[in-house]
C-alpha cells in the first residue's frame, strides 16, 4: 500500500473527505497528520528490524523514525504491515472527527490485533540471529 492508496482507504473507511480547511490545515494536511501520528504510535510500540540502522566499521544498532510514508510515498510499514498503519490512521481520524464509541471500538480492536501481530514479528520472528540473550522468541510457523 502506498500513500495514495492509504489516503483513499482512510477517506473510504471514515466515509469523510474531510473539510477543505480546518483553521490553517488543508484536507491533505489533516490526513497526513493522522498517518504520521499512527506511524509514530506504531514505531514507539514495536522495535522492528526495519527501523534499526547500522553504520560504522563497528556495528552500532540504534532505532530511529524512518521517513514517513507521507513524504516517501512508500515505506516498509506500508508495504509489509499496512493493516497497522491503516487502522492506526483511522483511529487518529476518528479521534479528530469525534466519532461514536462503536466506531472507535472497532478501529481500536482492529488496530490492537494488527499491533499484536506486528509486535510478535518485531519481538521474536525477526530476531533469530541477534546476539542477545533474554529476548522473547517466537517459533516461525
Amino acid at each position: 500500500m502506498n500513500y495514495t492508496q492509504l489516503t483513499t482507504a482512510i477517506k473510504g473507511f471514515a466515509e469523510n473527505d474531510f473539510p477543505a480547511t480546518v483553521g490553517s490545515f488543508t484536507s491533505a494536511e489533516q490526513i497526513a497528520r493522522f498517518v504520521q501520528l499512527a506511524e509514530q504510535r506504531i514505531y514507539n510500540m514495536v522495535q522492528l528490524p526495519a527501523i534499526r540502522k547500522t553504520n560504522y566499521a563497528v556495528e552500532l544498532h540504534y532505532f530511529y523514525y524512518p521517513e514517513s510514508i507521507v513524504t516517501a510515498g512508500t515505506t516498509w510499514l506500508g508495504t509489509n504491515f499496512d493493516s497497522a498503519l491503516l487502522y492506526g490512521s483511522l483511529l487518529e481520524a476518528a479521534l479528530f472527527m469525534k466519532s461514536d464509541a462503536d466506531t472507535m471500538t472497532v478501529y481500536k480492536a482492529r488496530y490492537d490485533d494488527a499491533m499484536a501481530e506486528l509486535k510478535q514479528l518485531g519481538d521474536g520472528k525477526n530476531r533469530q540471529d541477534a546476539y542477545r540473550s533474554g529476548q522473547v522468541r517466537y517459533p516461525v510457523r
